[in-house]
């Protein structure tokens, strides 16, 4: 049976709770460097309160814009808003803001305040405009519009399903309210996993978009799949509504999955990001629905009222599968002619049968780490790696994505001394509780089912080693081997002159069983809808991660929510 795992929110939803445009006035024949303004390109407020604009200004490139200047023309918003907004000087309705310099892609940010004006009819909408001039700069303008009232859809939160088998499948149903103060006229449904799971209906009214797994190395990052649907039933204030089943499937790689929800009142807001990295094809089979005609507005209302990134219209599924992998040191040394240096490559590799993706910020995915035997230097230092403050200990950082079959290496070009050479070393796993002490296998990988092959003697003889080569990346539970079991290209090239990666030694333990039957979620093909309960907030955005710290103990671990 597979532990409970602490919780780390996906990470891609944030977004959503915005309409981020990025604009820029028509080209001309001006070349100078073009500003960017980018935030909502629509808004709703709430009477009797306010909400924040967010903006952005970036100068793309290297280049500095000092002495900034934004322009607010609020003539639009009359009998609909009012604007608050800090440092600036007002003439009429245009409120004019020196800001300081917007350099490269730090850029700035501001949040003027928007408020619904007194007698404003309910629904009214306005406009403001905004520009960006600089000096050295080409200008930016940015419209939005602003609603007086709107929906707001809240979703309720999901549980967890633990102990599920790969190669499952559950049925996830979002129980969805209006809670705001006019009717929603279209439900807009944001999806978004990765490759542990799919999502595999293809309703006629949503888009399927796929992002291919990024490149090995620094920065890798599993496959991902984004939905996007419209449902164009009215949900009025107060109502509650379920959409049909959504059925997600757990791959056999499956460990820790996710698929973050989020659900839109009538404009399909903060999705231009997603819609930039995906490919995007429109679905042939049944309308996604809740329960009821669908019939569309002539002209869809105001977004979702403002609110906090990541409050109310979001929710996540989390997906414990019951499975494991198998995290493997390993170490090789080829000896140059005459013995007194030579390369050390070290490694990680991943024998699955899971691919595991670290969700907490780093204290999951361990380091390769070892120190050097007295008489011992490195030459060099691979990209990745890094000295300790001993002068002789080393760690080689990991990516948070190690997919089944991942071969990580890194090469350490030694010299020794004389008398160094037949000395050994260890190569250990280590992560953020780890202990520290040579020898000793020392990263606290719950997941891991061969936890004896977490540490690796390496000798620095004459010869070069000539141990077998490491475990071949085991078949993924439940199912045929599928693409994520291809060994990866290595994170640098073998060492020359020989040699073999060298295995640690000791009798592997059992995989994890992988046959327990679902909590409260129900597995299979004919898996029951998902039970709602419990609170989950999560984000999105590309990478908009809300770091939970997570602590573990030796087969054991904790669960906790963002």
């Amino acid at each position: 049976m597979a532990p409970t795992r602490p919780a780390r929110s996906f990470g891609l939803v944030t977004a959503l709770a915005l309409a981020v445009a990025v604009t820029a006035l028509p080209a001309t024949a001006d070349d100078r460097p073009r500003l960017e303004l980018s935030g909502p390109s629509a808004l709703a407020v709430e009477p009797g309160a306010s909400a924040g604009l967010p903006l952005s200004l970036r100068l793309p490139g290297a280049e500095t814009a000092r002495d900034v200047v934004l322009t607010f023309d609020t003539a639009g918003l009359a009998g609909v808003a009012g604007l608050g907004v800090r440092g600036c000087t007002v003439s009429g309705t245009v409120h004019s803001c020196p800001r300081r310099s917007a350099t490269g892609p730090a850029g700035l940010a501001d949040t003027p305040e928007l408020t619904v004006a007194k007698g404003a009819v309910p629904g009214s909408r306005g406009t403001l405009r905004i520009t960006a001039t600089g000096p050295g700069a080409a200008p930016a303008a940015l419209e939005v519009t602003v609603y007086a009232g709107g929906p707001r859809l809240t979703v309720k939160q999901l549980p967890k399903a633990e102990h599920v088998p790969p190669g499952s499948t559950l049925d996830t149903v979002l129980e969805i309210t209006n809670t705001g103060s006019l009717p929603a006229r279209r439900i807009h449904l944001v999806m978004r996993t990765d490759e542990l799971l799919s999502l595999d209906q293809r309703f006629a009214n949503c888009e399927y978009g796929t992002r291919p797994r990024g490149p090995e190395g620094e920065g890798s990052r599993p496959a991902t799949t984004a939905v996007i649907c419209a449902v164009d039933s009215t949900v009025a204030p107060g109502e509650t509504v379920r959409l049909d089943p959504v059925r997600v499937g757990v791959t056999p790689a499956a460990y820790d999955g996710r698929v973050a929800f989020s659900v839109l009142a009538d404009q399909e807001t903060g999705t231009e990001r997603t819609r930039r990295e995906h490919e995007f094809t429109r679905g042939s089979g049944p309308r996604l629905t809740v329960g009821k005609p669908e019939a569309p507005a002539a002209e869809p209302g105001g977004p979702s009222l403002a609110g906090l990134p990541g409050q109310d219209g979001e929710t996540e599924l989390a997906v414990l599968a019951e499975n494991s992998a198998d995290f493997e040191a390993t170490g090789r040394w080829a000896p140059a002619a005459g013995g007194r240096g030579g390369v050390l490559t070290v490694g990680l590799h991943n024998n699955g049968p899971a691919s595991i993706v670290d969700r907490t910020g780093g204290d999951v995915m361990p380091t390769v780490g070892f120190t050097l035997p007295a008489g011992a230097r490195a030459a060099a230092v691979p990209a990745g790696c890094r000295p300790g403050g001993d002068g002789r200990s080393y760690s080689c950082r990991q990516d948070s994505w190690a997919p089944n079959g991942l071969r990580a290496r890194y090469d350490f070009p030694l010299e020794l001394s004389a008398g160094a050479g037949g000395t050994g070393l260890t190569v250990a796993l280590r992560n953020s509780v780890a202990h520290g002490e040579p020898g000793r296998a020392s990263a606290a990988m719950s997941w891991d089912h061969n936890p004896a092959n977490d540490l690796v003697e390496v000798r620095l003889a004459e010869a070069a080693s000539s141990a077998p080569p490491s475990t071949a990346p085991s078949p993924a539970a439940h199912a045929a081997p599928d693409s994520s079991a291809t060994p990866a290209p290595s994170a640098s090239a073998p060492a020359p002159g020989g040699g073999a990666d060298t295995p640690a030694r000791g009798p592997a333990a059992p995989h994890a069983p992988a046959g327990a039957p679902l909590a409260s979620t129900g597995g299979g093909a004919s898996a029951g809808p998902t039970a709602a309960a419990g609170g989950a907030a999560f984000t999105l955005g590309a990478v908009l991660l809300v770091v939970v710290a997570r602590r573990r103990r030796a087969g054991t671990h904790r669960r906790r929510r963002a």
